[in-house]
């Protein structure tokens, strides 16, 4: 902090003080003093150096300390000279570095002695003081830590009190005022998902985001400024049953868990994933207004690479080695065991629901269906050397002409058959209406067969109350499959020479 006694002082700099000026590239007035670089900005500064000791820049350094906590807080000062809330600082001592010295000025006025980061250097230079004078002013150098949590602070110094305040509620503290300008630039540069959501909260827009069948709330934050943000989030308000709601956190864990792992393999997914507490994930939208598709593109030029690079990206998530998610039952043995394992049980229902459906190819289906369960129950199932997202479809990847694929939604994810991601993505686009008859050795049979049986067994479950359309579409992709599957065994036969 400043100290508000007036030191003795020379009338003038002197000549080194003079040459280090012009080395620095201040401008100087005619007695060799130094000018303010914002004079024109600032027109009613004093001459002389007011309370500051030396002539020109004075070196200052500002903590700017942000918890990770569930609300990110921003650790402030309330200033005793004035009243006025702002970062923990001061003065550089003599051959001090400025990351020592901001350590020291958190000490010295919060009584924090911990930070859990590297510090980042995230501004350098003038600030606007109301003590600057027209030849002497604060520079400073705001350096940015975090924490784990809102450790204990109890002001010092000069301070008259220090306490953690909410990012949304900082920014407001420090409005119209230099403080308030290094805080709003480090969260634009340098700020995590997380606290840009929070320092933005009443700023943002924020809209539902489509797709996904769990029972988690999903929107997009679009803050003022930097990229919209993706949150999946569990709220446990919502959820009475105790072990729905373990199960809705353990898989958020999981989806988590596979972002971090996959990001270090290669494998293309959206960038900056967050996992807050266990309730709330965090990631960069893909805004199809920045050119991200989520569906398959019209044109057929375009159409052709987008598949083209999602095979190709669903080989390097197959050749990934897999997760450890051994406290979560294995997703393949899922689809079998919610699939023709209780077929026998419940087929008369899922006949009932076929001849129920408006959909092309539902009768077709409902006549095939004991022999496609015999073929089914005939084959043995392959061995499982693929990591596999095992809800691959055009909703959960996104596509650039530029940048490729994202893919997201890896609740999911397991190990599997090779091919068992590119035959569900095949049967999505094959459901839509588009050609995949040129990628047809992208196909699965059995893994195709064991996807009907899943999907026949879901599209008889009670509606989920967040999506009543997902057992209609689950019954469409099982007659898909089925169509698709035809369409190839018709395409495999050889045909019959003329006599």
């Amino acid at each position: 902090m400043i100290k508000e006694t007036m030191p003795k002082q020379p009338m003038f700099p002197t000549d080194e003080e003079k040459s280090r000026f012009r080395q620095l590239g201040y401008e100087l007035d005619s007695h060799g003093r130094p000018l303010h670089p914002w004079r024109d900005r600032l027109p009613h500064l004093a001459e002389g150096k007011g309370f500051f000791y030396h002539w020109g820049p004075n070196y200052t350094v500002d903590p700017v300390v942000i918890s990770q906590t569930t609300t990110p807080r921003l650790l402030l000062i309330q200033r005793g000279d004035t009243g006025r809330w702002a970062f923990p600082g001061g003065f550089l001592e003599t051959n001090e570095d400025i990351h020592t010295a901001g350590l020291r000025e958190l000490q010295e006025e919060t009584g924090l002695a911990q930070v859990d980061s590297s510090g980042r250097v995230v501004y350098t230079g003038v600030v606007n003081d109301r003590r600057a004078t027209l030849h002497a002013w604060p520079e400073t150098s705001a350096i940015l830590w975090r924490t784990h949590t809102a450790y204990p602070v109890q002001a010092g110094d000069d301070a008259e009190h220090a306490e953690w305040v909410p990012l949304c509620h900082a920014r407001t503290l420090l409005a119209d005022s230099s403080h308030g300008d290094i805080l709003a630039e480090a969260i634009k540069t340098h700020g995590s998902l997380h606290e840009k959501v929070e320092y933005y909260a009443d700023q943002s827009i924020i809209r539902d985001a489509q797709g996904g069948h769990m029972a988690y709330s999903r929107v997009i934050i679009s803050p003022p400024e930097g990229v919209p943000i993706f949150v999946k989030h569990h709220n446990k308000n919502t959820i009475t049953d105790d072990i729905r709601a373990d199960h809705l956190r353990r898989y958020l864990k999981k989806e988590y868990a596979v972002y971090k792992h996959l990001e270090t393999h290669g494998v293309p997914v959206p960038n900056d994933v967050m996992l807050i507490d266990d309730h709330t994930l965090l990631m960069e939208a893909l805004d199809p207004n920045s050119g991200w598709y989520w569906r398959a593109p019209g044109a057929p030029h375009k159409r052709e690479a987008y598949i083209e690079d999602i095979l190709r990206s669903l080989t390097t998530v197959a050749s990934t080695p897999p997760v450890d998610t051994a406290d979560i039952a294995s997703s393949y043995t899922t689809l079998h065991q919610e699939g023709w394992n209780v077929y026998p049980d419940h087929q008369q229902m899922i006949r009932e629901k076929l001849a129920a459906s408006q959909i092309d190819g539902s009768n077709e289906l409902i006549a095939a269906l004991d022999t496609i369960y015999a073929r089914y129950s005939a084959q043995h199932p392959p061995e499982l050397t693929a990591f596999c997202h095992h809800d691959f479809r055009q909703s959960n990847v996104a596509w650039h002409p530029a940048h490729g694929t994202k893919i997201v939604d890896w609740s999911w994810a397991d190990r599997g058959p090779r091919l068992a991601d590119t035959t569900s993505f095949l049967i999505d686009l094959y459901k839509s209406g588009h050609e995949i008859s040129r990628y047809q050795e992208y196909v699965d049979e059995y893994h195709a067969l064991v996807l009907i049986g899943f999907w026949l067994e879901h599209s008889i479950w009670p509606p989920a109350p967040s999506n009543h359309l997902v057992r209609e579409q689950q019954l469409a992709s099982a007659i898909a499959a089925f169509r698709l599957l035809e369409e190839i065994r018709q395409t495999s036969v050889p045909e019959k020479t003329a006599s």
